[in-house]
């Protein structure tokens, strides 16, 4: 993932390249899998874009509320 951070800054295209290679790589261990959540936090505008990869459960936690949203 790092080498693909150092390519642009794109997420998406981030991780499908990831995915790509990674299938490539391993069809010898299909019951294997990898798990990634990649996150973009602008601090200014409080604002985070992420990709979720592998794992569907997410939560925001707003601290002012101290709520949970799942």
């Amino acid at each position: 993932m790092r080498l693909e951070a150092n390519r642009d800054r794109n997420m998406l295209e981030q991780v499908e390249r990831l995915n790509a290679e990674i299938g490539a790589v391993s069809v010898e261990y299909p019951q294997r899998y990898v798990t990634l959540l990649v996150a973009e936090i602008d601090t200014h505008k409080r604002i985070i874009h992420y990709v979720n990869c592998g794992q569907q459960s997410r939560a925001l936690f707003r601290a002012k509320t101290a709520r949970l949203r799942v």
